[in-house]
């Protein structure tokens, strides 16, 4: 997104979309302090009991509306990336360690009961990938391209409904490798 452009919205569910997120995560890390904690949980869904369709527009309103319970305060954002994937961005100048995955136990629970799609109740299984550093250490690449999808992809092939703290180093040098 080009300086002095409107912000972007995903059409479907009214959140910021990537480029507005990536927008905002490259002015924390611009304007923050370098010891200052950015966190991430990336959220991604299956579908779970009966015949929901995870990429179909009433689970994603669902998914969204229930996400937004959990992103409050003035450090936090939630967006839709693409498809099933969801992100929320943790920051603020008291942003301690270890509170992004304070926040996806929280969204885990949230997601744990089922939602309302298309007038019933149906049970999905997310998975979310958690990546926490200091804006020192990171870039928006590294914190998304690098990370969290190479790592949301390996949760998502083993057990559905968990979540997992991505090892930012470790998932560089897997990057490399292939």
């Amino acid at each position: 997104m080009a300086p002095g452009e409107p912000p972007r919205y995903d059409t479907l569910t009214g959140l910021p979309d990537r480029a507005m997120f990536a927008t905002r995560v490259e002015e924390l890390l611009r304007t923050s302090p370098p010891d200052a904690l950015l966190g991430l949980c990336i959220v991604d869904f299956a579908g779970g009991t009966g015949d929901v369709d995870p990429a179909g527009d009433g689970f994603l309103l669902a998914v969204a509306r229930r996400l937004c319970r959990a992103v409050t305060g003035p450090g936090t954002l939630l967006a839709r990336l693409s498809g099933t994937e969801f992100v929320l961005l943790v920051s603020g100048p008291r942003l301690l360690p270890g509170a992004t995955v304070d926040v996806a136990r929280q969204v885990g629970q949230l997601l744990a009961a089922p939602l309302p799609v298309g007038g019933q109740e149906r049970t999905v299984a997310a998975s979310i990938a958690v990546v926490e550093r200091q804006v020192a250490e990171t870039t928006h690449t590294d914190l998304l391209a690098c990370a969290a999808h190479l790592k949301l992809r390996q949760t998502k092939a083993g057990d559905r409904a968990r979540w997992m703290v991505v090892d930012l180093d470790r998932a560089r040098a897997t990057v490399r490798m292939r």
